[in-house]
């Protein structure tokens, strides 16, 4: 199982243990012929790509171009979000219309 959580950068350790006691019981739960496994993975609200994006994708067979990419993709893509809801913090309603990402 692949878990995203986008914390604040300072938060993403707490946000790892959270997700992992999360899942625990889940796990524990799954028949043992599956072997189940949990990656947390962690991508900044500001932006920063967590060890564990990558390592992450090293598992999935990515190649490491391809990684690179993905991460500066992911990069960009959150620290936009995060802008876009700054930029929305005293709008009561959420325009579904409106490009969030450009």
């Amino acid at each position: 199982m692949i878990e995203l959580t986008c914390p604040a950068e300072e938060g993403i350790s707490a946000a790892v243990d959270r997700k992992k006691n999360r899942y625990d019981v889940l796990l524990r739960k799954i028949p043992s012929v599956w072997k189940p496994s949990l990656l947390t993975i962690e991508v900044g609200a500001r932006g920063f790509v967590g060890h564990s994006m990558k390592s992450c994708l090293t598992k999935l067979g990515i190649s490491i171009r391809l990684k690179d990419k993905l991460c500066k993709t992911l990069s960009l893509v959150s620290a936009k979000c995060s802008y876009a809801i700054y930029l929305a913090r005293s709008t009561t309603n959420w325009n579904q219309k409106d490009t969030l990402v450009l």
